[in-house]
């Protein structure tokens, strides 16, 4: 039996700087960060949930194991909110051309008009459900995620991109040094 995945949340408060663009924030976000571990890599991680629409669509991402969760809040700025924010736009669109598609494609099924069946079939199923889904779930997630993070390889730190000004107010303050052991 597989021990439950390890799950740690930041604890001190964060600088009020975005990580990814070095700007004040505006907002937090929540961040649940998943690290699985598979056969080549330990504890790789991931913004997705454990169970998303990746995971029906890559059945090898079903057999990895979730080993760490990285659980708190995130400073954001006022560009990636925007660009949040534009991100769910077009993946809503993407969901809208999708079912125009869908319900066309059943029309044109339904009415049995021979000469579009074929190219609107063609459209419908090789086009833009599975390559429009793909593209809606990564504009989603690039939205969501405002902090990336690297593999663990050392159990006692969890290392993030960052800019530099981040970086510099997490070195000036004396609460963010890691212990010496």
């Amino acid at each position: 039996m597989a021990p439950p995945p390890l799950e740690l949340e930041i604890d001190q408060p964060l600088p009020p700087i975005c990580s990814r663009h070095g700007r004040s924030e505006v907002s937090r976000r929540p961040v649940r960060v998943y690290f699985f571990d598979s056969h080549s890599r330990r504890r790789s991680p991931s913004v997705m949930p454990e169970f998303s629409v990746a995971t029906v669509l890559q059945p090898e991402l079903r057999q990895r194991k979730v080993s760490t969760v990285i659980v708190g809040e995130w400073p954001v700025c006022d560009r990636c909110v925007r660009a949040g924010r534009l991100g769910r736009r077009i993946a809503r669109f993407l969901y809208a051309a999708m079912a125009a598609n869908l319900a066309a494609f059943v029309i044109v099924a339904a009415t049995k008009f021979e000469p579009l069946i074929v190219p609107v079939s063609a459209a419908v199923l090789p086009g833009s459900i599975p390559l429009g889904l793909l593209a809606a779930v990564w504009i989603t997630k690039k939205g969501v995620e405002p902090v990336i993070f690297r593999p663990i390889y050392d159990v006692r730190f969890a290392f993030a991109q960052a800019h530099p000004r981040f970086r510099a107010a997490i070195d000036k303050d004396p609460r963010y040094k890691p212990p010496l052991d």
